[in-house]
């Protein structure tokens, strides 16, 4: 009889700050939190936006920091000359701003505005299994968009999407806020899956 060894199980978290196209509609943040066999995901709007890396830094980030042997450096300053580093440096800046947007979101946010779970179909064929943990009146975009990502990675998901009725209502922004929501819900978990 073969061994079975259970997999390592394994907790990473994932973020994404969608900004807004057009100035009458709310930047969007997703946070999914990626476990072994299941996603755990939250999206919403945010009126907080990343601090684009082009932009002057704020006092508190642009002080002077100790260097090599005491000596007094520019956060961005590149001691050997190459500028590779300030490359990944303006990378690392622009990831920690838009996880500081995203959580700013998640903190004025609500997880049971709009809550569904669902399962991976059992076959090609078959509908995925998924049930409204929480919903509103306005809307239950959660259940179906759940369906959506469950057949598509596999594995469980639990998805809660916090728009405002507001933006709920029939129209092109809406529709077009939910559907590029959607679209960056994907192409995240499309990386989540391709880095795992």
């Amino acid at each position: 009889m073969p061994s079975i060894t259970p997999a390592d199980p394994t907790i990473t978290t994932h973020t994404r700050f969608l900004p807004a196209p057009d100035p009458s509609l709310p930047g969007l943040a997703v946070h999914i939190t990626a476990l072994t066999g299941s996603y755990m995901i939250w999206a919403g709007t945010s009126s907080h936006t990343p601090q684009n890396s082009t932009q002057p830094r704020s006092a508190t980030a642009s002080m002077l920091q100790a260097g090599p042997g005491g000596a007094l450096m520019e956060p961005d300053q590149d001691l050997d000359g190459d500028d590779g580093g300030a490359d990944a440096d303006a990378e690392a800046r622009k990831k920690a701003d838009e996880r500081a947007a995203v959580e700013r979101a998640m903190s004025g946010g609500l997880v049971a505005r709009d809550w569904a779970c669902a399962m991976p179909p059992a076959g090609a064929r078959a509908e995925s299994a998924a049930t409204s943990l929480f919903r509103s009146s306005s809307s239950d975009v959660a259940f179906g968009m759940a369906q959506r990502f469950a057949r598509r990675t596999q594995k469980q998901i639990f998805l809660s999407i916090d728009v405002p009725p507001a933006f709920m209502s029939a129209g092109s922004n809406s529709s077009s806020l939910l559907l590029r929501l959607e679209r960056g819900i994907i192409d995240l978990l499309k990386e989540i899956e391709a880095s795992s």
